[in-house]
C-alpha cells in the first residue's frame, strides 16, 4: 500500500511542478558493490553495498521513519535490504528496483546523466 501511495503523491507533486521537493526528502541509497557505483551512478546517492546496509544505515539516518529508497542492477539486491532496514524499524522503506528505474523515475534525462558518469 505505501508503494501505491508514493507513486500518487510522486503523481501529484510532478503536477504541481514541485518533483525536485518530492525528491529531496528521499534518501536514495545505491546498495551495489563500490566497484558498480564507481562505473555508473547517481550523483549524491550513497552506495552502501547491500550485506552492510543493516550495519551501516545509521551513518546516514536514524530516523525509523525516514523515506528510504533502495536499487541495485535488478531489484534483488535492493529487495534483500529493504527486507532487512524494515526488519530493524525502519517504517517508510522500499524497493526501488533497479538504476535504470530509478532514473526514470527521478527524471534524469541522458544529458543530465553524462555529468554524473566519469570521463
Amino acid at each position: 500500500m505505501w508503494r501505491t501511495t508514493t507513486h500518487v503523491l510522486a503523481g501529484v507533486c510532478l503536477a504541481v511542478g514541485a518533483a525536485s521537493i518530492a525528491r529531496a526528502e528521499i534518501l536514495w541509497i545505491d546498495v551495489r558493490s563500490p566497484e558498480e557505483h564507481t562505473a555508473d551512478r547517481i550523483e549524491g546517492d550513497p552506495n552502501l553495498p547491500h550485506d552492510e546496509v543493516a550495519a551501516r544505515i545509521e551513518t546516514l539516518t536514524t530516523d525509523r521513519n525516514a523515506e528510504i529508497a533502495l536499487y541495485c542492477s535488478g531489484g534483488v539486491r535492493s529487495f534483500v535490504a529493504a527486507r532487512r532496514l524494515t526488519a530493524m524499524g525502519y517504517q517508510r522503506v522500499r524497493n526501488a528496483g533497479t538504476i535504470e528505474e530509478v532514473r526514470e523515475e527521478r527524471g534524469l534525462s541522458d544529458a543530465t546523466l553524462k555529468n554524473y558518469l566519469p570521463s
